[in-house]
């Protein structure tokens, strides 16, 4: 199984496209989306993840995994009672933001 190198582009930048230009130069052709234009994940609306998603596949990038902070809240989200639509919250980003491996 070959493994992708990757990174937290959001050390780089909070720029998406100097994230990948960064990552471009670097030989890297995958990125962890973490925080982008000084968002984090979860708050990224719709438009929002449209436009990582053309940018990222314009410049033939793969998402290799969405960075939520969910497991700093894991045992809140736990004993939430609507826990299932934190999760589903979470899916949604990540099927939003093209995490293709």
């Amino acid at each position: 199984m070959a493994m992708k190198v990757t990174c937290f582009a959001d050390e780089i930048s909070q720029d998406l496209e100097e994230q990948l230009q960064v990552l471009s130069e670097m030989g890297l052709s995958h990125l962890e989306i973490r925080s982008v234009w000084g968002k984090n994940v979860l708050e990224l609306d719709a438009e929002e993840l449209d436009r990582i998603n053309g940018m990222v596949k314009e410049r033939g990038f793969g998402v290799s995994s969405i960075a939520s902070p969910v497991g700093k809240y894991a045992t809140c989200i736990l004993r939430m009672p609507r826990r299932n639509c934190v999760c589903s919250c979470l899916l949604e980003k990540a099927t939003g933001a093209s995490a293709n491996y």
